[in-house]
C-alpha cells in the first residue's frame, strides 16, 4: 500500500472508527488491512508524512502502533506473520523503539502461536527478528523464562534466540 491521499484518508478514517468502537471486528479488520505492511510505507505513513506536522509525527505513530497491538479480532497467526515481516524490515531502518514495548507483551500473551508462526520463516529472518527483539539498552530485561523452556522443546529456535540475545548483551555491555 502506498501513501496516496485516498489511502491516507482511509487510514485516518479507520483510526477514528477504531478509536470510537475498538471492539468492532469490521473496523479492526479494515485498520489491520490499511496498516503499512512494509518498512517503506511504515516510514512514509508515520515517520516522514507530509500530512502530519513533524513535531506531532512520533506521538501520532505511537498512538497508531498502540492501536495496532490492541487488535483482538485478527487471527493471532495472521497478525504475527504480518508483524514479523514488518519488524524484520524495520530492523534495517533501526527505527523501531515504539514497537518493542508492545511486541514484548503481545508475544508473552500468545507465546506458542508466535513461536509456531516464526518457525515458518527462514533461519536468517528468525535471527534478524530476534536481533530486533533484543536490540535495546537492557536485553537481559526481556529474556523470558519462556525462552529457557525452548531449550528442551525446540533447541534450534532456542539457539537462534540465545545467539541474538548474546550479541545484543555484548553490544550494550560496553
Amino acid at each position: 500500500m502506498s501513501l496516496s491521499d485516498s489511502n491516507w484518508q482511509k487510514m485516518i478514517t479507520a483510526i477514528e472508527n477504531l478509536t470510537s468502537d475498538s471492539v468492532d471486528c469490521k473496523n479492526q479488520t479494515e485498520f489491520f488491512n490499511l496498516f503499512p505492511n512494509d518498512s517503506n510505507n511504515f516510514y512514509k505513513y508515520f515517520l516522514n508524512n507530509p500530512n502530519i506536522e513533524r513535531r506531532k509525527q512520533f506521538t501520532f505513530s505511537e498512538k497508531v502502533v498502540e492501536r495496532y497491538f490492541q487488535l483482538s479480532c485478527i487471527d493471532d497467526s495472521l497478525f504475527f506473520s504480518r508483524t514479523i515481516k514488518l519488524f524484520i524490515q524495520l530492523d534495517e531502518w533501526n527505527s523501531h523503539a515504539m514497537f518493542q514495548y508492545h511486541l514484548y507483551h503481545k508475544i508473552n500473551e500468545n507465546f506458542l502461536i508466535f513461536i509456531k508462526t516464526l518457525k515458518r520463516f527462514d533461519i536468517k529472518s528468525q535471527a534478524t527478528f530476534w536481533n530486533y527483539y533484543f536490540d535495546n539498552q537492557h536485553p537481559d530485561d526481556v529474556f523470558s523464562e519462556k525462552f529457557e523452556h525452548l531449550k528442551k522443546t525446540d533447541p534450534d529456535i532456542y539457539k537462534i534466540i540465545f545467539n541474538e540475545f548474546n550479541k545484543n548483551l555484548e553490544k550494550y555491555s560496553h
